[in-house]
């Protein structure tokens, strides 16, 4: 009984140790393992089992680069390319290493799942992201495959309505593709992906097309009309330009076009009839009729729109009896304006300046002799307004402000008919870089206020002042 007993002692005390053993070498082995990975971990396939979490991220850094440099082959019908992943619209991010550490905390160890999980084999993939658009628009072009079909349609070709036929789409499904790249990511290598396609209907058949064509080639006609005793007509192939179609059930759909009608009647014919009213201007001061008046014409626009719409709708023949366009007649209207020039300042002869127009009258009274283009001064430098008196003439004149900028026919203006008064304004010809007058400024600006001050007047204006109004002739300046 004795021996028993001990016995029975001896195998607890053994027990007991062994326990404590184990779980002294899985509290060492979990403690060891608090930042490394599994024994038998492997990403992408790299095996990383036992590493530290730093060695562990560059092995996967240098796979990350590796793969994300890597193709995918892709064969279609007779066709192998290998793609790169990159191409496909392929992102890859690395795994969550902290997930992948064990224990989490210092007491999992003492959970059975927790070794199971620990000593089995873990095979985890490099996370991706894939732009499926991307990817589609990458297959497509490498294998020449259109995934859109073409639907049958109309179109005008040298004045005639012509088929253009329906073409059937292919579309390549990427579910083999989207796992192929997880398989890459997760092993490191894949197989290469067959790609199949399915066919995709147009939505509207060349057969479809065809009934459509026929129907309008015979709904439409030439359509003719007259008004303003002229004679017009809208051939078929102007009126297929004013088409518009619509699909609906795989049916094509035709309408002529409201706003495309009414710019061709407005370009074709209303342009060859309308007429813009013109006034008649009679000068207030010696009323003179500087222009006469004309009555102005307008084509009906709203009528003649309806009108053709209902000939093309109704199909009624127009050759014998043309569809009547409405002229609306508008009379001229009279209209008395002052002149550009100021009348009447004086008996004789004086000078008079319209800054607004850019022109300098010659004036005798109240009669305009001549008027000339002029170029006034710019804005910042511009043109004095009021009552001046021609000062002095000198043939060719150099600028006091601009050295080196020469004045043909310049007459100087004084406030004053005394010639007192002088500011350094002028009438002038347009000026010169040299003396000789071999370069001058181009006389294209003229009708501008492009000057620094002075009146620059078009040549033959300049050298009427210049030979024909004397010192203290009136120059009258005004906007």
């Amino acid at each position: 009984m004795k021996d028993v007993k001990r016995l029975a002692i001896i195998v607890g005390l053994c027990l007991t140790c062994a326990v404590a053993l184990v779980a002294g070498v899985a509290a060492v082995t979990a403690f060891a393992y608090q930042n490394r990975l599994s024994p038998r971990t492997i990403i992408a396939g790299e095996s990383v089992g036992n590493m530290s979490t730093a060695e562990a991220e560059r092995i996967i850094a240098a796979k990350q680069n590796s793969l994300t440099a890597a193709t995918l082959t892709l064969t279609y019908n007779d066709k192998t390319e290998a793609v790169p992943l990159t191409e496909l619209g392929v992102v890859i991010a690395g795994p969550e290493l902290n997930v992948l550490l064990a224990p989490n905390n210092q007491w999992d160890w003492l959970d059975l799942n927790y070794w199971s999980n620990f000593f089995g084999k873990k095979e985890i993939g490099l996370l991706y992201e894939i732009d499926k658009d991307v990817a589609q628009k990458k297959i497509e072009t490498v294998f020449g495959v259109t995934s859109t079909a073409q639907s049958a349609a109309l179109a005008v070709n040298n004045g005639l309505l012509e088929v253009v036929p329906s073409r059937v789409g292919e579309s390549i499904g990427l579910d083999l593709v989207v796992a192929a790249v997880g398989q890459l990511l997760r092993t490191g290598s894949a197989d290469a992906v067959p790609l199949a396609a399915a066919e995709v209907a147009p939505s509207v058949t060349t057969e479809v097309v065809n009934r459509t064509k026929t129907e309008i080639e015979a709904a439409l006609q030439p359509i003719y009309l007259a008004g303003d005793g002229r004679n017009f007509m809208i051939p078929e192939a102007h009126l297929y330009d004013l088409i518009d179609y619509q699909t609906s059930n795989g049916q094509l759909l035709w309408s002529i076009n409201n706003d495309k009608l009414q710019g061709y009647l407005a370009s074709k014919i209303a342009g060859r009839i309308n007429l813009k009213m013109v006034e008649k201007l009679i000068q207030s001061d010696t009323q003179q009729v500087t222009q006469e008046g004309r009555d102005g014409k307008s084509v009906d626009m709203n009528t003649l729109i309806s009108a053709v719409k209902r000939t093309i709708t109704e199909q009624t023949p127009t050759k014998d009896a043309p569809i009547q366009i409405g002229v609306v007649t508008t009379a001229f209207t009279q209209k008395t304006v002052e002149p550009d020039y100021v009348p009447g300042l004086v008996e004789g002869l004086y000078i008079d300046v319209n800054l607004s127009k850019q022109r300098l009258f010659i004036m005798n009274g109240t009669t305009k002799v001549a008027q000339y283009l002029i170029s006034s001064g710019k804005r910042g430098t511009p043109t004095p307004v009021g009552r001046f008196y021609i000062k002095n003439k000198i043939a060719l004149a150099q600028s006091r402000l601009f050295p080196g900028i020469w004045m043909e026919k310049w007459n100087a203006l004084a406030k004053n008919s005394d010639g007192s008064g002088y500011e350094g304004y002028g009438l002038h010809r347009v000026p010169c870089f040299d003396s000789a007058c071999n370069s001058r400024e181009p006389s294209s600006h003229l009708g501008r206020p492009v000057s620094h001050g002075c009146v620059r007047i078009e040549d033959s204006g300049a050298d009427w002042v210049y030979d024909n109004a004397p010192v203290g002739t009136l120059v009258n300046i005004h906007l």
